[in-house]
């Protein structure tokens, strides 16, 4: 195993769309075993029809062992302060961390001058903030949801979860704009794009750095690669053909890129046209009893559920130069790591355990009907 430290990249989602609530939407003041009493928000955001988009926080104390909650100097990024739970809403304390560091929620307006104006509140716990939106959130309501995705392994597969950071009030008002995307660094090498002939579009099977406390019964506590598939659609072969030769084709050893994309979670929908309406509904349309968009819609059928993250494009990021001047960059690293760097044995256990092989986290075949892309001249992709 590499000495190589690995360090995690960015890591979010951003979700607009209606809010779902349910029965199981909020746990407020459960006990675990331990003793540890907490309150849990699971929420869905309705991006479009059939896609609900579920994510969480979580937050709580424990009445024996007490809890700390760590947050950033204001002044210093990296000056770490802690804090005890009791202390959590001292004035003078929060005065000096960090605004980062706050969970922003911002489901209350007041009108001021003819405006409408949003009042955000700062939480530094998720065990205050979840009771304070239960009271305030009503189902339906538009929302933008902000928050990271963070990586575990369960049953041996890789489960991505959407921890919020922040929740407001959403001033978009049509459907058409509710989105769920993410932005996220990714690793990938020769041969981690394969070409999916069958439903034209490609496959990406890249690594992605986040913590890792224990794999089973082993500790490991430190930064890993978790293997994760995206789909790169190709609706424009001339576009993403470009996109892929410029940025997706690797030369050598392992390059670090950040792309931007969409979440697809829920279930495919029957492409439904008006040739399917029936002559009693068409009558209804004629009298003006429904909208022929209205049947359409009532017609459509829910398919098999899905789980995808569609990768659109590079992510871009506006930075200023010294001199005042703005630049925007590409996030992309050619040869970030080797490949031995990605290489892990997590041979550092609690107690014994029946002897596993070692974890080549970068050893994830596509489909046997996909081949693999060749990366030794141009005609790569035309040879997939």
């Amino acid at each position: 195993m590499s000495d190589v430290t690995l360090q995690r990249g960015k890591a979010f989602f951003t979700l607009i769309g209606k809010a779902r609530i349910t029965d199981l939407t909020y746990k407020i003041d459960e006990v675990s075993a331990s003793g540890y009493t907490y309150s849990r928000f699971n929420l869905g955001v309705e991006t479009a029809p059939a896609n609900i988009i579920y994510c969480e926080s979580m937050g709580g104390f424990h009445p024996i062992t007490g809890t700390t909650i760590y947050a950033s100097s204001k002044d210093d990024f990296k000056d770490i302060i802690e804090i005890d739970l009791d202390d959590r809403n001292d004035e003078t304390i929060l005065a000096n961390i960090n605004d980062f560091k706050f969970i922003k929620v911002g489901l209350e307006t007041y009108e001021k001058d003819g405006v409408v104006k949003t009042i955000t509140r700062k939480f530094l716990s998720w065990y205050d903030a979840i009771p304070y939106i239960q009271q305030h959130l009503c189902s339906d309501t538009v929302v933008n949801v902000n928050g990271n995705l963070k990586y575990s392994i369960y049953n041996d597969k890789v489960q991505v979860k959407k921890e919020i950071t922040s929740i407001y009030l959403s001033k978009v008002t049509k459907e058409e704009f509710f989105k769920a995307t993410f932005v996220q660094s990714i690793l990938i090498d020769k041969q981690s794009l394969t070409k999916d002939k069958e439903n034209n579009e490609y496959a990406l099977t890249a690594r992605v750095i986040d913590y890792l406390n224990k794999l089973g019964k082993r500790v490991v506590k430190q930064n890993v690669p978790y293997v994760v598939n995206y789909i790169i659609q190709d609706a424009d072969a001339e576009k993403t053909t470009k996109m892929l030769s410029k940025y997706f084709k690797v030369k050598k050893g392992i390059t670090e890129i950040t792309v931007e994309g969409n979440i697809i979670e829920g279930n495919t929908m029957k492409a439904v046209t008006e040739n399917d309406i029936d002559d009693e509904m068409k009558e209804l349309i004629e009298i003006g009893l429904y909208d022929k968009e209205e049947i359409i819609g009532k017609l459509a059928v829910r398919g098999e559920r899905v789980s995808q993250m569609i990768i659109t494009r590079p992510y871009i990021l506006k930075t200023l130069k010294d001199d005042g001047s703005a630049h925007i960059q590409v996030f992309i690293t050619p040869e970030k790591y080797k490949d031995e760097d990605l290489y892990f044995d997590f041979d550092n256990t609690e107690e014994e355990t029946e002897e596993e092989p070692a974890i080549d986290v970068k050893e994830t075949k596509a489909d046997s009907k996909k081949e693999s892309v060749k990366s030794n001249d141009d005609s790569w992709l035309t040879d997939l």
